[in-house]
């Protein structure tokens, strides 16, 4: 995980990334995800049920690779449908602390994301 982080300039940003868009594609600079597959809204902030989130880190502004961050807290699996376009095509499995079962999934598939686990997603175009 050290060696993906150093690697790619949008993990390792020094200035702060604030949902801005970085073309004209609607790609933002961060972005959250629910487990649905779409972008967090403001009740899914509140909602004390939420177990799963995702971030989405962008390189498009500076030319690097862009990343999926699913974060799972639960005790039972979840099913994750990853966000497609303008966002990415696929999805490459770099890091998972579970078992995902894959090392490929397109975008606007289906993921499921072992119990209290960590995925780490290079974005595909």
């Amino acid at each position: 995980m050290v060696r993906e982080r150093l690697g790619h300039v949008p993990a390792r940003a020094r200035e702060h990334l604030g949902g801005r868009p970085v073309d004209d594609s609607g790609q933002k600079d961060l972005a959250w995800f629910h487990p649905e597959g779409r972008e967090l809204s403001d009740a899914d902030w509140e909602d004390g049920g939420l177990a799963s989130l995702g971030m989405f880190l962008s390189g498009a502004q500076v030319g690097d690779a862009s990343f999926l961050i699913l974060l799972h807290a639960d005790a039972g699996e979840a099913a994750w449908t990853l966000p497609g376009q303008p966002w990415a095509d696929g999805y490459d499995v770099v890091v998972d602390t579970g078992d995902v079962g894959t090392d490929r999934v397109e975008g606007g598939q289906v993921l499921y994301v072992s119990s209290r686990s960590l995925v780490v997603l290079r974005a595909t175009t």
